[in-house]
C-alpha cells in the first residue's frame, strides 16, 4: 500500500505529572488518517496508570503500534521513555511558609501522637541520630533518618543549632527534610523544615501535656521567646484551658514582641481569654528574680525552650503537680533543668536519645519510660516513679516526628498543587 493510499500521523500527549512516578498517568493519543481524498479520522487512545492497567491494554497497544511505521514507533517509544525519565527525576520544593499554610497546630498534634505510637509499636526504623559538634560557632548539626515500615514515610532531616544566628536575624535552628519514595528510592521532596521542627516539637509537648498535666492546668510559664516558645504556647492552648502566660527571656523586647504575636494568633486555637506577663531572665541576680520565683511556684505547666547551658531556675521553686516540657537542651553540655528539679519529677522521654542530655543528670531511676509507651501501653511504665510529685517530658526530637509530619505536608502539597516542581 503506497503512501498516497495510507497516510498516518501520530501525536503523543505527555502532560508533566504532578505526582510521584509510581502513580504517574500518561496518555498516548494516536490518530490515523486513511484515504486519498477526504481524510477519515480514526482516533484511538490508551491510558497507562502505574503498572495496574498495563496488562489490560496490551491488545490495544499492539493494534495501535501496528498502525505506525518503524520510525514513528521509535519516536513514540523514545517520547514515552523521555517522559518516564522526566517523571522519575522531579523534586517538589516546599517552603516554610507553605508548611505553615498546609498544616494546622491541631493537625500536627494528632500526627505526632501517631508518630510516638508507631515508635512504641515498632512500626518505624529510627537509627541513632548523628551529631556533629561545631564548637567554633557554638553549635552542632544533626542528621536524623527514619523509615516507616508501612511505607508512610522515608526520609532524612538535617538540622543545625546556631545560637549566633539570632544576631543576624536568621533562624537559630535551621533545618531541611528530604523525602524519598519508598518503592523506588527516588527523591520526592525537599522541604524547608525550620518551622516544621518547631511545630512538631511543640506538638509532641502538647501530646505529653495532655497526658501528664492536670486537666485544669491554666497557668503557663515559658522560658524563651523564639519560634519554639510561640508554637508551644499555641499547641498547649489546644489541650489545656490556658488563661495566664508568662514569657521569660533575656531580652524583654523580644519577649514583648512574642506577646504581640501571640495575642494575634491565640484566638485561632483557643477562645479562652489570656493574660500575658513578661519577665527578664538575668544573670548573677540581675533580672526579675522575685517575680520569676512567684511565676514558677504558681505554674501548672512550664516550658523550657532555650539554648542555655546552665539551669534556668532552682528546682526548689517547683510546686507539687507541675508539669515541665524541657525541649531546648540537646546534648550533654546543655542543661535547662537542675538536678534538684529532675529528682522531683517522673520523667518521660521522647526517645532513648534524651538520656544523654544534661537535663536528665543520669537519673535513670526517675525515668518511667517513653511517650510512645505512655500512649500505647501505660502499664509498661515504671511503677516506682508514680509517687513523684511532678512530671517532666524531656524531648530532643525524633526523626519519626519529622518524617511523618513532613509526609503529611507533602501529601497535602501534592493535592493542593503547592510548592515548586523542579527537574533533577
Amino acid at each position: 500500500m503506497g503512501s498516497s493510499a495510507l497516510r498516518r500521523r501520530a501525536s503523543v500527549v505527555l502532560p508533566l505529572p504532578d505526582s510521584p512516578p509510581t502513580s504517574t498517568t500518561f496518555a498516548v493519543a494516536i490518530c490515523s488518517c486513511r484515504g486519498t481524498g477526504e481524510a477519515q479520522q480514526r482516533p484511538a487512545h490508551t491510558v497507562v496508570s502505574g503498572r495496574s492497567r498495563l496488562s489490560q491494554r496490551t491488545f490495544l497497544g499492539n493494534r495501535l503500534l501496528s498502525l505506525l511505521s518503524c520510525s514513528e514507533t521509535a519516536l513514540l517509544l523514545h517520547a514515552v521513555h523521555q517522559f518516564i525519565m522526566a517523571a522519575s527525576s522531579q523534586l517538589r520544593v516546599i517552603s516554610g511558609a507553605d508548611v505553615e499554610r498546609l498544616l494546622s497546630v491541631r493537625d500536627a498534634i494528632a500526627i505526632n501522637a501517631e508518630a510516638f505510637t508507631a515508635m512504641a509499636r515498632g512500626e518505624c526504623d529510627v537509627p541513632a541520630r548523628l551529631l556533629l559538634a561545631v564548637p567554633e560557632h557554638d553549635g552542632g548539626t544533626l542528621f536524623k533518618p527514619c523509615r516507616f515500615s508501612s511505607g508512610r514515610g522515608l526520609g532524612l532531616k538535617v538540622v543545625s543549632v546556631r545560637p549566633r544566628n539570632a544576631a543576624q536575624q536568621l533562624p537559630t535552628v535551621p533545618a531541611v527534610i528530604l523525602l524519598h519514595d519508598d518503592a523506588t528510592g527516588l527523591p520526592l521532596c525537599l522541604m524547608e523544615a525550620t518551622y516544621l521542627t518547631g511545630l512538631r516539637t511543640a506538638a509532641g509537648s502538647a501530646v505529653a501535656t495532655d497526658r501528664l498535666a492536670a486537666a485544669s492546668a491554666s497557668r503557663l510559664v515559658v522560658f524563651g521567646a523564639g519560634l519554639q516558645a510561640r508554637l508551644h504556647v499555641l499547641a498547649i492552648a489546644c489541650v489545656r484551658p490556658i488563661t495566664d502566660v508568662t514569657i521569660v527571656n533575656r531580652s524583654r523586647e523580644r519577649a514583648e514582641q512574642l506577646v504581640a504575636e501571640l495575642r494575634e494568633a491565640l484566638p485561632d486555637v483557643s477562645s479562652t481569654p489570656v493574660t500575658f506577663s513578661v519577665l527578664r531572665l538575668g544573670e548573677d541576680g540581675d533580672g526579675d528574680k522575685e517575680a520569676l520565683q512567684n511565676a514558677v511556684r504558681s505554674a501548672d505547666v512550664i516550658v523550657t525552650a532555650t539554648n542555655s547551658s546552665t539551669p534556668l531556675f532552682p528546682g526548689e521553686w517547683l510546686r507539687d503537680g507541675t508539669h515541665i516540657n524541657a525541649v531546648g537542651a540537646y546534648q550533654p553540655t546543655t542543661c535547662e533543668i537542675d538536678e534538684a528539679c529532675a529528682r522531683r519529677c517522673r520523667i518521660i522521654l521522647d526517645s532513648e536519645a534524651a538520656m544523654s542530655v544534661g537535663d536528665i543528670h543520669g537519673l535513670r531511676e526517675n525515668v518511667a519510660g517513653t511517650l510512645g509507651q505512655l500512649l500505647e501501653s501505660p502499664a509498661t511504665l515504671s511503677a516506682q516513679t508514680a509517687a513523684l510529685p511532678c512530671t517532666l517530658f524531656k524531648s530532643v526530637g525524633t526523626a519519626a516526628q519529622d518524617i511523618l509530619t513532613a509526609q503529611a505536608v507533602y501529601e497535602r502539597s501534592v493535592a493542593a498543587s503547592v510548592g515548586s516542581v523542579v527537574p533533577l
